[in-house]
């Protein structure tokens, strides 16, 4: 890929198992952006969510807009995070990052 083609990429974490494999198949799937989310995170979040709806056929996916204050939720409890674990944020990896996402989650469902 050109490196002017990685301005256009975007980069999805999520568990891999089988549980998560159905949205794991969707997000390769999907190359091409559905609906324009005009650079907004927020609505970006929505529309993400609207097509893993549709493409999953899966029920009980919460709105766009509480997946969005989950997310700001975490956000915000990443510094208490980094503290229990003794980590200073330019000390994160993508493994430490990924845990306190798993953690979080488990403890918030």
């Amino acid at each position: 890929m050109s490196a002017g083609g990685y301005s256009r990429s975007v980069f999805l974490n999520c568990p891999f198992d089988g549980a998560y494999k159905p949205v794991f198949d969707a997000l390769v799937f999907s190359e091409q952006d559905i609906h324009a989310h005009g650079n907004d995170a927020r609505r970006a979040v929505g529309e993400v969510r609207a097509w893993l709806r549709t493409a999953t056929g899966r029920v009980g996916i919460p709105g766009g807009q509480e997946i969005w204050s989950r997310y700001l939720t975490f956000r915000r409890a990443l510094p208490g995070i980094g503290r229990k674990a003794k980590l200073r944020p330019e000390e994160w990896t993508f493994v430490d990052y990924t845990h306190a996402v798993w953690e979080w989650t488990r403890l918030h469902s």
